[in-house]
């Protein structure tokens, strides 16, 4: 039985397994085939997904035949972009969206990519309506279809490339501006170091940029000057600028430089990150407005000592006046005349401190003529070394222009420098004098119009001038001398500037001292005087002194009553017209009127000498004063006098302007 039912066991096995093969493929197929199906799901899902990233990019994005260069692919963004439709790009290659020019780099370029991802740099693309635009390319070789490609992506970069060039050129207007800028302009940072500076600091300093760069402003100005400047930082940091700020900066060479600073904040994530700070050089400009500040010193000064010089003058002329008359009645050998001349040269010593007073006040008009300077400076000098262990080197050229001087007042400021000169030089030195012509122009930092000048300059190797001393020492009164007055420089600045001239003064301690004196040319040729001895000179005549001090017409009168004149007198100009106009009408006419030019309350001299020549055009007057505060004693022929004695006048000086006038003399006894 069991041997009998083995082959349907077998066949019944077969079946099975047959089935379950057929059951096996059949499931086999069946997940293939759902397989397949996710496949080609995921297939068109990464087409679709591509399209869309293709598509829907908002930066242009072709692909093109690596062989033809024709477009195979254009994307929505680069239709819009370029302004052509997509048979139109599908018609054409990339060459025919570049510029011609570009055409043979583009093709190289293309020769030499590979597969892979490359960035090909910056191009120029034409757009349909013919405007050009900078792009950014970026390519992928891939295979398209049976097309071996490239895959590109392009970013328009024309308007950052506007901005990058906008920024460039306002960077290198900046930089044009910065670097060529007529001020000095320093990059500073919160330390106070230099981080930039311009051309202009450069060549204002002296140091090489290298140099600047590896300093601080604290290397650079002195040590006086460190708070004030540290303050000015603090306004910095808490305002974000400061005002004007004027002090020193050293230069490389060691001057020091006269400078005004403005100065604005550079900030950085709202704090401040350094300074921009603008410099100027205000040295010419700080000498004129020191010079300015010293005439209108001393102007005021002027008038204060031009008054106390005219009274003292009326005093002197009551006290010298008498000592003479008196020294006339005493007889030589008396011991009186020893006293009286002891007096009298006391007197003339005050005379000669009054006229520097007047010199450098408003009454110091000079009384100018065409002079050589050669011969001037000479004699003053030579006068001045007398009795000194100093000597003088002088230079002059052979065409020294000539000037327009008050030779008086001009030697007089030579001798005052030279006399500096020596006694700077205790050991005795050589003082060095020069004469130059020189033209002036209008940028020549010298508070003088532009034309031909005389240069003077007087040099010393003595001690020199501290440098705080430099900006007072035409003051007046201003000395460092044991025994010295304040007055000889004050008196110099005075005389040449009243000659419309220019003085100034350079000096280093240990080196020496150079006084430099400019004066107007003149095209005048020079006119050699003869001189005119004062001496006393009796006459006969009649004089009427008119003054409102007693004690002047005291002494006029007995002066000119010993020299054999009749005198009388008059307090003020009113009176004396009438009692000029009364002798002429009795027939006892007066020979010559004294007018004192100042009558505070009365008359005074400029005023009675035209109602004077009204009575009488013939009238012969002379103009006297202790005090010329007016250009009458300078020109006093152009008012109508016939010649001028200044007070304090002595016996000689007035007899001589007496008889000048009385025979018709005009000129300055």
């Amino acid at each position: 039985m069991e041997s009998g039912n083995h082959p349907f066991v077998w066949v019944q096995g077969v079946v099975w397994l047959l089935a379950f093969a057929w059951l096996i493929y059949v499931l086999g197929r069946r997940q293939e085939s759902a397989k397949r199906k996710q496949a080609e799901a995921a297939l068109r899902e990464s087409r679709e997904h591509y399209r869309s990233l293709f598509e829907g990019n908002p930066h242009p994005m072709w692909v093109y035949d690596i062989e033809t260069l024709r477009f195979l692919a254009v994307n929505d963004a680069a239709l819009q972009h370029y302004g052509y439709s997509l048979e139109e790009f599908l018609s054409m290659t990339i060459k025919d969206i570049r510029p011609a020019e570009d055409v043979p780099l583009l093709v190289d370029t293309i020769a030499k990519l590979g597969s892979g991802l490359r960035h090909s740099g910056r191009w120029r693309h034409r757009k349909k309506d013919g405007t050009l635009i900078d792009v950014e390319v970026m390519s992928h070789g891939i295979q398209f279809g049976t097309h071996p490609a490239r895959f590109v992506l392009v970013s328009d970069v024309t308007e950052t490339q506007r901005t990058l060039e906008a920024l460039r050129r306002s960077e290198e207007k900046y930089r044009d501006l910065f670097e060529n800028a007529n001020d000095a302009i320093f990059i500073v940072d919160s330390g106070l170091r230099y981080v930039d500076v311009n051309n202009k600091g450069v060549e204002l300093l002296g140091y090489s940029r290298d140099e600047l760069l590896a300093m601080r402003i604290l290397d650079l100005i002195p040590p006086e000057q460190v708070p004030r400047s540290s303050q000015e930082f603090e306004k910095l940091r808490n305002r974000g600028a400061y005002e004007k700020f004027v002090g020193k900066v050293r230069t490389r060479d060691g001057r020091w430089l006269d400078v005004e600073v403005s100065s604005s904040a550079i900030m950085t994530d709202g704090k401040i990150a350094g300074s921009r700070d603008i410099m100027r050089d205000i040295t010419v400009r700080k000498k004129m407005e020191d010079d300015l500040l010293r005439a209108q010193k001393l102007e005021s000064l002027g008038v204060l000592a031009g008054g106390l010089a005219h009274d003292f003058n009326n005093l002197l002329t009551a006290v010298l006046g008498n000592i003479m008359l008196a020294k006339m009645d005493s007889r030589p050998g008396d011991g009186r005349q020893e006293w009286l001349e002891e007096a009298e040269r006391a007197s003339y010593r005050a005379r000669d401190l009054t006229q520097q007073l007047l010199t450098f006040s408003r009454g110091g008009a000079p009384i100018k003529r065409t002079i050589a300077l050669d011969g001037l400076i000479r004699d003053a000098a030579s006068f001045s070394l007398r009795g000194s262990h100093s000597r003088c080197e002088m230079t002059f050229p052979d065409a020294l222009l000539p000037v327009e001087a008050d030779e008086g007042q001009l030697s007089q400021v030579i001798n005052n420098l030279v006399i500096n000169a020596v006694q700077a030089m205790p050991e005795g030195g050589t003082v060095r004098i020069s004469c130059e012509n020189t033209a002036l122009g209008a940028d020549s930092g010298l508070p003088l119009p532009a034309g031909n000048y005389v240069k003077v300059s007087i040099v010393d190797r003595g001690v020199g001038i501290p440098p705080e001393h430099l900006k007072t020492v035409f003051d007046p009164y201003f000395t460092t001398k044991e025994k010295g007055s304040g007055l000889g420089l004050a008196t110099s600045y005075s005389i040449i500037k009243r000659h419309e001239g220019h003085i100034s003064v350079e000096s280093q301690v240990g080196v020496g001292t150079t006084f430099s004196i400019f004066l107007p040319a003149s095209t005048a040729d020079v006119r050699t005087e003869a001189v005119v001895e004062h001496r006393s000179i009796r006459g006969t005549g009649r004089v009427l002194v008119v003054d409102d001090e007693p004690m002047i017409r005291e002494v006029a009168s007995k002066i000119l009553a010993s020299q054999g004149y009749e005198v009388e007198s008059a307090p003020d100009g009113q009176i004396a017209l009438v009692r000029y106009a009364k002798a002429r009408q009795q027939g006892n006419p007066f020979d010559v009127v004294i007018l004192d030019l100042t009558i505070p309350g009365g008359l005074g001299g400029k005023e009675t000498i035209k109602k004077l020549l009204e009575i009488d055009p013939q009238a012969r007057a002379i103009v006297s004063s202790g005090y010329s505060n007016d250009p009458i004693m300078a020109q006093f022929n152009e008012y109508g006098f016939k010649g001028v004695a200044a007070k304090p006048y002595t016996i000689k000086i007035l007899s001589q302007a007496v008889h000048d006038a009385m025979h018709d003399g005009h000129r300055e006894p």
